[in-house]
C-alpha cells in the first residue's frame, strides 16, 4: 500500500503543477495558436483536398459548349460576356478576311458579317468532351475533345466559279465580291463536323463562383475557336513563307495553291511557268525600249526563270503574335554581268557595229551567262503575313506586292 500512496501523491502533485501551469497567459496564448494553426490548416485542407477536382471536366466541357454554342446564360456563369466575345471575334474575322481572303481589302463588313455567322454556326455543331488527364492541389488539366469541321471540304469550284464566269479575279466590281461571299457563305453553312481535334488546359478552381475556369482565358478562347473552325495554327510562319517562296520561284503551280489560298484558288491546272515567263518577256522589251525582238525577249526570259529555279532561299521567323507574324527572307542572287566583265565583253564590239547588233551580241552573252551562272551573292527582306486557317498555312500581307519583290531578287545587283 504504501506504494499505491506514493503514485497517488506524484498524481496530485503532477495535476496540482499542471493546473497552474495551464491557468497562466503564455499556456492560454499557447492554446489559442495551437487552435488557430489546426483551423487554418483544416481550412486549406478542405480548400486544396475537397475542391471538386472530378467537376473540372465538367465544367470545362459546359464551358466549351457554351462558347461553341452561343449560350449568353452559360458563358455568364463562367465570368464571360456575349456580346463582347462577338465583337472581338467579328473584328479579328473581318480583319483575317481583308488580308488573306484573296488579298483584296475591298470586303465591307456587312459583305462579311454573314461568312462569319455562317462559320460559327457551322462550329456550333460541334459537341466538345471534357476528360481529366491530372488534377493536384486546386488545379487541373482536362483535354476538350470533339469532331470539328474541314474547311478543306468546300468545293472551291462552287465557290469560285461565279468569280470566274465573270473575268473579274481582281474583285474589283461589288458584284463580283457579293457573289463570292455568299457562295462562301452557303459552303461553310453546310460544313458537318467531321474531323477529331482535342486540346489541352490547364485550369483553376475559382471558390468565388464555385466552378473551374481555364488558367489562360485567352489561350483557351483562341484554341477552342481556332479547332472547332478548322483554324488552329499548325504550321511555322517561316516554313509556310518558304514554301510559298520557293513554288513561285520554280514555277510549280501546285505548290503555289497548296502554300496560299489552296482550293480557292481553283481546280484547274494554271500554266504558272508560261504566266510568269510571260510576264518576264514584256518588262525585257519595256526596260530595252522596244529593242528586242519578241524571240530575244522569250528567250531571255526563260534563262532568267531557270537561273531563278537554281537559287536557295531561307527563312526564319523575326516575330510572332497570334495570328499575325514577320518573317525574314534571304534569297541567292546571280550577277550575270558584273561589272568588271561588263566592260570587257565593251572590248569585244567590232567597230561600227550598230546597236542592232550591239544588243544581240549582248542578250546572247547574257543567256549564256545565265544558263551557267552560280550564285554568287544573297539579298534579304522581311515580310509581314497572317495565318490563313482555311488552309493552315501562312500567307504574306498584300500578295502582288510581295511577288514582285520576290521575283525581283535573284537575277540583281
Amino acid at each position: 500500500m504504501p506504494y499505491m500512496k506514493e503514485k497517488s501523491e506524484r498524481t496530485q502533485c503532477f495535476r496540482l503543477f499542471f493546473c497552474k501551469w495551464e491557468d497562466t497567459p503564455y499556456m492560454k496564448k499557447s492554446v489559442y495558436r495551437l487552435a488557430a494553426s489546426i483551423s487554418l490548416l483544416f481550412a486549406a485542407f478542405m480548400l486544396a483536398g475537397f475542391a471538386p477536382q472530378d467537376d473540372a471536366a465538367r465544367d470545362m466541357e459546359e464551358l466549351s459548349r457554351a462558347l461553341l454554342h452561343d449560350d449568353a446564360a452559360g458563358m455568364k456563369k463562367f465570368g464571360y460576356d456575349r456580346e463582347k466575345l462577338r465583337r472581338k471575334k467579328l473584328e479579328d474575322f473581318t480583319r483575317s478576311i481583308e488580308v488573306a481572303a484573296i488579298g483584296v481589302t475591298s470586303f465591307t463588313e456587312d459583305l462579311i458579317r454573314p461568312v462569319y455567322e455562317a462559320l460559327y454556326e457551322a462550329a456550333g455543331k460541334c459537341e466538345p468532351k471534357g476528360r481529366i488527364l491530372s488534377k493536384e492541389d486546386g488545379r487541373a488539366t482536362v483535354e476538350i475533345s470533339f469532331k470539328a469541321i474541314d474547311c478543306k471540304k468546300i468545293d472551291a469550284r462552287e465557290v469560285v466559279g461565279g468569280v470566274i464566269k465573270s473575268g473579274d479575279n481582281r474583285f474589283k466590281e461589288r458584284k463580283t465580291r457579293e457573289n463570292f461571299m455568299k457562295r462562301y457563305e452557303k459552303a461553310l453553312r453546310e460544313l458537318e463536323p467531321s474531323e477529331l481535334r482535342h486540346f489541352r488546359v490547364n485550369c483553376v478552381y475559382d471558390s468565388e463562383k464555385g466552378v473551374w475556369v481555364p488558367e489562360n482565358s485567352g489561350e483557351f478562347l483562341m484554341n477552342l475557336f481556332n479547332f472547332a473552325t478548322g483554324s488552329l495554327i499548325e504550321s511555322d510562319p517561316a516554313e509556310s513563307i518558304k514554301m510559298l517562296s520557293a513554288a513561285w520561284l520554280r514555277q510549280d503551280w501546285e505548290s503555289v495553291r497548296k502554300a496560299s489560298w489552296g482550293n480557292l484558288m481553283g481546280t484547274e491546272e494554271v500554266d504558272l511557268h508560261g504566266v510568269v515567263a510571260k510576264s518576264f518577256s514584256e518588262m525585257y522589251k519595256r526596260g530595252f525600249d522596244g529593242g528586242l525582238s519578241d524571240g530575244q525577249a522569250r528567250m531571255l526570259s526563260e534563262a532568267t526563270l531557270k537561273a531563278m529555279g537554281r537559287v536557295d532561299i531561307q527563312t526564319r521567323t523575326l516575330r510572332q503574335e497570334g495570328t499575325k507574324a514577320q518573317v525574314e527572307i534571304t534569297v541567292e542572287t546571280i550577277d550575270p554581268f558584273p561589272r568588271n566583265e561588263l566592260l570587257e565583253a565593251r572590248k569585244r564590239i567590232p567597230p561600227g557595229a550598230s546597236k542592232k547588233e550591239v544588243l544581240g551580241m549582248f542578250v546572247a552573252e547574257v543567256i549564256d551567262r545565265l544558263e551557267h551562272a552560280k550564285p554568287s551573292g544573297k539579298k534579304t527582306i522581311s515580310v509581314e503575313c497572317v495565318y490563313y486557317g482555311i488552309q493552315r498555312t501562312w500567307i504574306p500581307v498584300g500578295m502582288e506586292n510581295f511577288l514582285k519583290t520576290l521575283l525581283a531578287l535573284p537575277v540583281s545587283r
